[in-house]
C-alpha cells in the first residue's frame, strides 16, 4: 500500500502553517510505518495463515479416532463389554483392561475400529503380550466375533507340517475292527491301518494285517504286513486303468538263503574264482558251470592285459559263454565262447567315451578353412565317420578334390551330399552344394546353387559308414 504524501499549509502566518505541517509529517509517518508493519504481517506465514492451510484445514478430519492427547479415543470400564461401547461409535481406538467379559484375551488389549455403515464394524486389536486379533459384527450381531491373528511362527509350523493325517492323533494307525468286513480294494487313502479282519480282495495268506497305503490320484501303492506273525508280507499296485495287479510277496533273507544253493562269491561277498598271472582264462572258467564271480591279476595268459573283477556265466557244458569284467579304470570288457571257439577280449565302449578329432593333411586347389570353423572329422567305435567344418574360396569342380581323407575315414561306397553354401548374392534364399566322397578319400565340391558366390563358404555335416581297413 503507497501511502500518500498531502500538499503542505502555506499560509501568510508561517507560524500556524509550521504548526500544521509537523503535525501532517508525524501523521505521514505513522502510516508509513504501520503500513510497513501489515506488509511484514501479510508476507509472515508464522503469524499469519496460508490459503493453502486454511485449504488443509478445512479438508482434514474432522472426527477424531484418537484422544486430543493421540492416545486411545474409548476407555472400556470394568464390568463392561467393548461391543457395547464401541457399537455405536464409528471409527475410533479404544483400550480394554483385562478381565473386560467379551475380550478375545487374558490381557488388556489396544485396538481400532472401522465403521462404512451403521452397526456394522471391522477392526484389530493387539494384546499385551503381543497377540493379533481381529474382529467384525453386522447389524444383526448381539456380539462381537474375534479370531485371532496367526504368528509367523506359526504359520511356519503349519506350513511346514503333514497336512493329510497317515495315522490317528495318538500316532496309532487307523483301525478296522474284527466285526467289520474291509474291503481292500476301497483302501485307498493314503494311511497306516490295522485290518483286523479277513477282508476282501486281499491276500490269502493274511488274515490280519498292518498295511500302508500310499495314493496319488489313481494310482496308488499297498503293502500289506502279517500281524499275526509277521512271517508274510505282501504288495500290490492300483494302474492307471484303475485295474489292480496281483498280490505279490516281499521276499525275505530267509527266503533268499532257501533259494541260493550255489553261492557264486566266496564267504565275504568277494570273487569266488582267482585267476593268478600263470592261469590261463581259456582253462580256469570253463571248470565253472553256470554263473560265478571271478577276479583276475594283471596279466593272466588269454587275459586282456589288465586285472579284472568280473561276472562268467555258461552252459552245463562250458561250450557256450560270455565272461564281462571291468578294470580298475572303470572300462568295461568283455570275451565269449561259442561251440568251444574262445573270441578275443574286445572293450565295451560308453557315452563317456573320449573322441579322437582329425583334420585333412592339406586342403588344396585354393579352399581353406572358413574362420573358425576347423575342417575336422572322427570315427566312432560302430565305424561311423561325420565330417564337419566349413571351406571357402576354392575351385568348384566333378574332378577338383578340396581335400583327402585318410585310409580307414573313406566311405564303403562313393557318396552325395547336399549341405549348407552361402546365400550372399541370392537374398533370402537358401543355398546349397553337393558334395561327393569317393572310395579314395576324395572330397569333391561339385557344384552350388549359388551361382553369384558360389564358393563363398561351404559347411559340412556329413555322416557315413567307413569302409573297413585291409
Amino acid at each position: 500500500m503507497d501511502i500518500k504524501t498531502p500538499r503542505s499549509f502555506e499560509t501568510s502566518d508561517k507560524a500556524h502553517a509550521d504548526l500544521f505541517n509537523d503535525m501532517l509529517k508525524i501523521l505521514i509517518h505513522n502510516d508509513t510505518g504501520i503500513s510497513e508493519q501489515l506488509t511484514n504481517h501479510i508476507d509472515d506465514s508464522r503469524q499469519h495463515s496460508s490459503e493453502v492451510e486454511k485449504k488443509k484445514w478445512n479438508e482434514s478430519q474432522l472426527y477424531k479416532i484418537t484422544g486430543d492427547d493421540g492416545v486411545h479415543l474409548i476407555n472400556i470400564p470394568a464390568g463392561t463389554k467393548i461391543y457395547d461401547s464401541i457399537k455405536d461409535k464409528g471409527t475410533c481406538t479404544f483400550y480394554a483392561p483385562s478381565g473386560i467379559e467379551d475380550s478375545p484375551s487374558q490381557f488388556a488389549i489396544r485396538g481400532i475400529q472401522t465403521v462404512g455403515q451403521n452397526n456394522i464394524g471391522t477392526g484389530f486389536a493387539i494384546d499385551t503380550s503381543g497377540n493379533a486379533y481381529y474382529f467384525y459384527y453386522n447389524s444383526s450381531h448381539l456380539s462381537i466375533t474375534w479370531t485371532q491373528i496367526p504368528t509367523a511362527a506359526e504359520k511356519d509350523k503349519w506350513n511346514n507340517s503333514q497336512l493329510h493325517k497317515i495315522t490317528r492323533d495318538n500316532g496309532q494307525p487307523f483301525y478296522k475292527s474284527i466285526s467289520e468286513t474291509t474291503d481292500y480294494n476301497e483302501m485307498t487313502e493314503t494311511g497306516m491301518y490295522l485290518v483286523y479282519n479277513t477282508g476282501l480282495n486281499g491276500p490269502k495268506e493274511i488274515k490280519r494285517a498292518f498295511m500302508t497305503v500310499i495314493s496319488y490320484g489313481n494310482t496308488l501303492l499297498q503293502a500289506i504286513y502279517d500281524a499275526v506273525n509277521g512271517l508274510n508280507s505282501f504288495y500290490r499296485i492300483r494302474k492307471t486303468d484303475y485295474t489292480w495287479t496281483e498280490w505279490e510277496r516281499q521276499l525275505t533273507s530267509t527266503d533268499l538263503n532257501a533259494i541260493q544253493s550255489f553261492p557264486i562269491t566266496d564267504n565275504n561277498g568277494q570273487g569266488k574264482v582267482y585267476i593268478s598271472n600263470t592261469d590261463d582264462f581259456h582253462e580256469i572258467l570253463p571248470k565253472y558251470r553256470g554263473l560265478v564271480h571271478f577276479v583276475s591279476a594283471n596279466a593272466p595268459i588269454n587275459g586282456p592285459g589288465t586285472a579284472l573283477r568280473g561276472i562268467w556265466t555258461c552252459n552245463s557244458t562250458s561250450t557256450y559263454g560270455q565272461a564281462i569284467g571291468f578294470d580298475n579304470l572303470n572300462r568295461t570288457w568283455r570275451k565269449t565262447i561259442a561251440n568251444g571257439v574262445w573270441s578275443k577280449w574286445e572293450r565295451l565302449l560308453t557315452s563317456a567315451e573320449p573322441i579322437e578329432w582329425k583334420s585333412p593333411t592339406k586342403i588344396i586347389n585354393g579352399w581353406k578353412e572358413y574362420g573358425t570353423q576347423k575342417v575336422q572329422f572322427y570315427k566312432n567305435a560302430f565305424g561311423e565317420v561325420e565330417l564337419i567344418g566349413s571351406i571357402t574360396g576354392g575351385t568348384i569342380g566333378f574332378e577338383v578334390p578340396a581335400f583327402t581323407l585318410p585310409s580307414g575315414y573313406r566311405p564303403i561306397q562313393g557318396m552325395h551330399f547336399i549341405g549348407v553354401a552361402s546365400s550372399i548374392g541370392g537374398g533370402s534364399t537358401p543355398q546349397t552344394h553337393r558334395t561327393h566322397i569317393d572310395t579314395d578319400g576324395n572330397v569333391y565340391i561339385q557344384s552350388v546353387s549359388n551361382s553369384t558366390n558360389p564358393n563363398e563358404f561351404i559347411t559340412f555335416g556329413f555322416k557315413f559308414m567307413a569302409a573297413q581297413e585291409g
